[in-house]
């Protein structure tokens, strides 16, 4: 069963093609299913028992597929590696696929014209009405700071981002009570690609119902098989493959057929996972490139062929985004394009739920007096946020005098947690909008877990009341605080370190005397 979602970028997202670049980093123009496994596998990781996480995240069970960009409200698709023209010609214009001068050279009523040189196809993503995806991306320049705030000797990045503000579509293919649990922690706001520390990475996701495409299942003795994204294949003996026999690719040995290597169009890649949770690289994957077309003829049985191939996808490790396929497309028959070339991934239209509640909002006088109404509301959420603001950089300056003075801790030692720590809590409240507490204080996982970390977060003492410690104190300090109000908190009080004595002493003589603390 499968459930599609939107995703939306709100913040720059680099999507790294290679972790083994020496020079700038640049990123994929897609949105891999691997970086959509590892935003879930954060949230529920710990919640499972080893068994269902084995299911969900690598037994290959559960799917997670690439996200592709959205264009005419359609989900775009990677163009055939089968599509050929003439060298000297132009394949497209304007962001429009030219049907008139594409040959497909995997249908079998194509006629090579020997006096014709031709060139591959080998970019890009097409809605079914041939219009391109245009992914903007942009280049950053990062350096890292020495000792003394300045730019380090030989420290220079550069990062190469997909834009902010564009729509992609994937979909999760789970059976039926993994696929509510997913559901419930996949929509949302999350962060995703690399330097989500820094000013990357933001997504919304939201799950839509999309209209697939029909599928052509009737009995023929060939059958082609178009990579939506990459798989990876293993022959008899267990062994990588870029020209798996059929039983091979749908995993059912009683499927047969004979892989047709002059009309097939196989381009490959490989690829190296880094392993967050191991601190290292798994091995070496070789993978079949999406847009690779495979025709096998002499199929044994090609209705049961797609219906595997519809339900369960091809090859292995589908949990990382691979093995998404597209049987017998419409486009496959025919040596020359037609429009539609294939049956459209649709999206819904936009709901006129937002459009009616924009239309009674009262109006104003004129658009002068709209934009001063606003900028007056505004200035006073802004004036009530920084008084509760000021109120709670106060008590956290108690909270740590308290701690240094209950335990008698000299000038020189830490008492209380660390900036580090502080900035993994302001990264919760910038990422998680749901339920940001559960995720700082529930569980042997908490990031405020007061157990081993007896002069952090489990520094205690008595308050006229209880023994208390910093992580009580602080999960109490932050209670019914807004996310506005606890984000512009921790970035000012992330700008020290308060758990050494002098930095205590600055953040009280800097933020505390504007809050007008004696």
């Amino acid at each position: 069963m499968k459930q599609y979602y939107k995703i939306t970028t709100i913040d720059p997202v680099i999507m790294t093609q290679s972790s083994a670049t020496e020079g700038g980093l640049q990123t994929l123009d897609y949105i891999t299913g691997s970086a959509i496994l590892g935003v879930l596998a954060g949230k529920l990781y710990a919640q499972l028992s080893e068994q269902d996480s084995w299911s969900i995240f690598h037994s290959g069970a559960v799917q997670f597929s690439p996200c592709y960009p959205v264009v005419n409200n359609e989900l775009s698709l990677p163009v055939p590696a089968s599509w050929h023209f003439a060298k000297g010609d132009e394949w497209q214009k304007e962001g429009v696929l030219q049907a008139d001068v594409i040959s497909n050279h995997a249908s079998q009523r194509f006629n090579r014209d020997e006096q014709t040189q031709y060139k591959q196809c080998r970019s890009g993503f097409i809605n079914s009405l041939g219009a391109l995806a245009e992914v903007k991306q942009t280049l950053i320049t990062k350096t890292a700071l020495n000792d003394k705030q300045t730019a380090a000797k030989g420290q220079l990045f550069n990062y190469s981002a997909i834009n902010a503000g564009q729509s992609f579509v994937g979909f999760v293919d789970a059976d039926g009570e993994q696929l509510e649990m997913i559901k419930k922690h996949l929509a949302g706001q999350h962060s995703i690609g690399r330097s989500r520390s820094s000013e990357f990475g933001r997504v919304s996701i939201e799950l839509i119902e999309l209209t697939e495409p029909s599928v052509n299942s009737a009995f023929t003795s060939e059958l082609s098989i178009y990579c939506i994204s990459d798989i990876e294949c293993i022959d008899q003996f267990g062994l990588p493959t870029y020209t798996p026999t059929l039983a091979e690719l749908v995993g059912d040995e009683k499927i047969t057929g004979t892989l047709d290597g002059s009309r097939s169009f196989i381009r490959t890649t490989t690829l190296s996972r880094f392993n967050q949770k191991r601190g290292g690289f798994d091995g070496e994957q070789a993978l079949i490139s999406k847009g690779s077309v495979l025709v096998f003829k002499d199929v044994s049985n090609t209705a049961e062929a797609i219906e595997q191939l519809s339900e369960k996808g091809a090859g292995i490790n589908k949990q990382q985004g691979q093995g998404w396929v597209l049987a017998n497309p419409m486009w496959q028959q025919t040596p020359t394009l037609d429009m539609p070339i294939f049956d459209a991934y649709s999206l819904p239209k936009a709901s006129g739920k937002n459009k009616s509640v924009k239309e009674k909002a009262p109006k104003a006088n004129s658009p002068l007096t709209q934009f001063i109404a606003a900028r007056l509301q505004q200035n006073e959420v802004t004036k009530g946020d920084s008084d509760v603001v000021n109120t709670m950089l106060k008590e956290m300056y108690h909270l740590y005098r308290n701690a240094r003075q209950y335990n008698r801790v000299v000038i020189a030692h830490d008492a209380g947690p660390s900036s580090s720590q502080l900035r993994r809590v302001a990264e919760v409240y910038r990422y998680n909008r749901n339920k940001p507490e559960a995720e700082l204080f529930d569980g042997a996982h908490a990031i405020c877990k007061a157990e081993n970390d007896a002069i952090g977060w489990g520094i205690n003492w008595d308050n006229g009341q209880q023994i208390v410690t910093f992580s009580e104190a602080f999960k109490q300090l932050i209670s019914s605080k807004t996310h506005s109000q606890i984000e512009r908190f921790l970035e000012q009080v992330c700008r020290y370190e308060p758990c050494q004595f002098n930095s205590l002493n600055k953040y009280k003589k800097e933020l505390l005397s504007v809050g007008g603390e004696a």
